[in-house]
């Protein structure tokens, strides 16, 4: 049935849905693969606790393109990128970590900052033998969140990095920051008001219900629930990051990518400040992006690491 037809859901119907879909978190489409890959999981112990990372491959460990790394937005984990993981693992190892805090990683004991946010996963590539001298950098992807932690990443570490691709930048600078700010940089109201779940709920249905489908939106929520009270601290790090100081030091060449909503207009800003950036617009093409448009992600990603 259409997704379009499926009523609002009560908040015992909705509780009910996510215990269901509890176990079925993270489960990438295997079908979505033309060609065999392989799963797998993994953690690294770093300076912001373990680190958990969805691992795709293909099959027979054969490496045909630099690996890629996915980093996620807030407040989901690796698991969001399940879809266009398993397109570019066709060729490719992917590598999706989950943020601290978020997903199976631990939990850090105080508020990190994006600069300590890539560190910490500086660790876990420095420790799976990547870098100048080892096995070489790798391509690195980043969403939302992950789009600062990825360019962080890069300034702090150019070793480690070959290729940027940064769909989704929340490119907001002086005043405009510190609104951002001052809106997100703060825990939610579903911790102090127990009937924010269902509103939380009619908003998703509402804004992303038809294009995304009740199953993956339920998915969605659930890993947005389980990140806890102190899902805010990545806000608080994207919010406080000095982007307009840090974009131009970043060395590696880079793909923006901008497309419809709240952050057409800041994307494109981005691209004009990293030095060697290379843009690509699709307004036509809004969220829910690596849910609904995962193949042109992953064509257009391709297509720029590949060339």
């Amino acid at each position: 049935m259409d997704p379009s037809f499926y009523p609002p859901l009560n908040r015992r119907q909705l509780m009910f849905g996510l215990t269901v879909l509890a176990g079925t978190l993270g489960k990438p489409n295997r079908a979505l693969a033309a060609n065999a890959v392989r799963w797998w999981k993994a953690y690294w112990t770093t300076r912001l606790g373990q680190i958990h990372v969805h691992n795709a491959a293909p099959e027979g460990s054969v490496r045909q393109h630099t690996p890629l790394v996915c980093f996620h937005p807030s407040a989901y984990s690796g698991a969001f990128f399940a879809e266009y993981q398993a397109l570019m693992a066709e060729d490719r190892w992917v590598l999706c970590p989950d943020t601290p805090g978020f997903g199976e990683s631990y939990q850090p004991t105080s508020i990190p900052t994006m600069e300590g946010y890539a560190l910490a996963m500086a660790e876990v590539l420095d420790g799976l033998g990547f870098g100048v001298g080892a096995a070489g950098p790798v391509d690195v992807l980043g969403f939302h969140t992950g789009c600062f932690i990825a360019a962080e990443l890069a300034v702090q570490r150019p070793d480690l990095v070959r290729r940027l691709v940064l769909p989704g930048i929340p490119f907001h600078v002086g005043e405009e920051r510190e609104a951002e700010y001052k809106k997100n940089a703060k825990p939610k109201q579903l911790y102090k008001d127990p009937e924010e779940l269902g509103r939380m709920w009619a908003r998703r249905w509402q804004q992303q219900g038809k294009a995304v489908g009740l199953p993956r939106l339920l998915q969605l929520l659930g890993e947005e629930l389980g990140s806890g009270p102190n899902s805010w601290w990545a806000y608080d790090a994207v919010f406080s990051y000095r982007c307009d100081q840090q974009f131009p030091k970043i060395e590696a060449p880079t793909l923006a990518i901008a497309t419809g909503g709240d952050l057409l207009a800041p994307t494109q800003a981005a691209a004009k400040v990293i030095p060697n950036a290379t843009l690509e617009s699709y307004p036509d093409r809004g969220a829910p992006l690596f849910n609904q448009h995962y193949e042109l992600m992953a064509d257009v990603s391709r297509r720029y690491l590949d060339e």
